[in-house]
This record gives structure tokens, C-alpha cells and sequence, in this order.
């Protein structure tokens, strides 16, 4: 006969987490500044579900979005490579 099965018979294989666990994962990622997959790896959770917590947890609180972040990190960046780059241009000619 077929691959007939009764989908309402499988077992389901979600784990419900607490919100305080799920609290203290979004942390991890988001002020231990540890990747989402190493802190899935390390507590045996799926990737794609820290994400979401992550994202849920951003949403909720006054934090900008992982992309936001990442343009914001990169502006720093940029600034603090310029000012380090006007400095050296004036300690050469106070030298020279």
C-alpha cells in the first residue's frame, strides 16, 4: 500500500523552554556577544530557535535588530579607523 501514515499518531518532538531560560539565552547572544550557533551547540537547541529567541527578545526590549547593531558596529569602526588615521597625520608633522 503506500507511505499511508496517520500524522496524528506521530509523536511530536517540541520542547517547551521557560521563559527565564530562554531570557538567559538571548543574553548570552546579545551582551556575551557569542554566536547564536554556540550557544544552540553548547545547550543543545536548534539554531534557528535562538535566533528567533533573539529576535523576539530585540522586538520586546529597546535594542536594535542584529543588522542595525552590525551597521552601527561597523560605523564605530570606521570613525575610530578615521580619528586614529587623523592622529597619526598630526603627531607626523608635530615630529617632522
Amino acid at each position: 500500500m503506500g507511505m499511508n501514515k496517520d500524522v496524528s499518531k506521530m509523536a511530536s518532538k517540541r520542547t517547551e523552554y521557560p521563559p527565564k531560560f530562554r531570557e538567559e539565552i538571548c543574553r548570552l547572544v546579545i551582551e556575551d556577544n557569542r554566536s547564536a550557533t554556540s550557544v544552540a551547540v553548547k545547550f543543545g537547541i536548534n539554531k534557528n530557535t535562538v535566533c528567533s529567541w533573539v529576535r523576539n527578545y530585540r522586538r520586546a526590549h529597546p535594542l536594535p535588530s542584529y543588522a542595525e547593531e552590525q551597521g552601527i558596529m561597523k560605523s564605530v569602526r570606521e570613525e575610530e579607523s578615521e580619528l586614529k588615521r587623523k592622529t597619526k597625520k598630526k603627531t607626523l608633522r608635530s615630529n617632522g
